[in-house]
């Protein structure tokens, strides 16, 4: 549910904010604030996060075992994607058109909105 969520969060982050940023400051503030959030995120991000269970700083030696010994038993378990039969699928396909659709919607709307707002109705980019 969550999965895509930081990308439309972030489009209306930027929205909101961009236009006050690059009137007080200037358009390039507009880059540099994401990208020092990005990178204080990557630090931590690589603090919380390990290659594996057994190197993780705060995981219990149960708990590490715990979750090896599960993915042992799945990896064991693989079995033949059944691709023709995934191609095929008419769900698969709706849902393909409906996010083909839907990211057409959001990506117009979000790069042509703004232009429209300003252009047609008036509005101001840094109120």
């Amino acid at each position: 549910m969550f999965t895509l969520s930081g990308a439309y969060t972030g489009t209306f982050v930027a929205m909101l904010f961009g236009g006050v940023i690059a009137a007080n400051w200037s358009w390039a503030w507009v880059f540099y604030i994401p990208g020092i959030s990005a990178l204080v995120w990557v630090v931590v991000w690589f603090y919380l996060t390990a290659n594996s269970p057994s190197t993780h700083p705060t995981i219990s030696y149960e708990e590490a075992k715990y979750i090896n010994d599960n993915m042992d038993q799945a990896i064991s378990r693989k079995q033949a994607i059944p691709w023709k039969d995934i191609l095929t699928a008419l769900p698969v396909w709706a849902t393909i058109v409906a996010h083909f659709g839907t990211d057409w919607v959001v990506f117009t709307l979000s790069t042509e909105l703004p232009t429209f707002l300003v252009k047609s109705l008036g509005f101001r980019v840094d109120a």
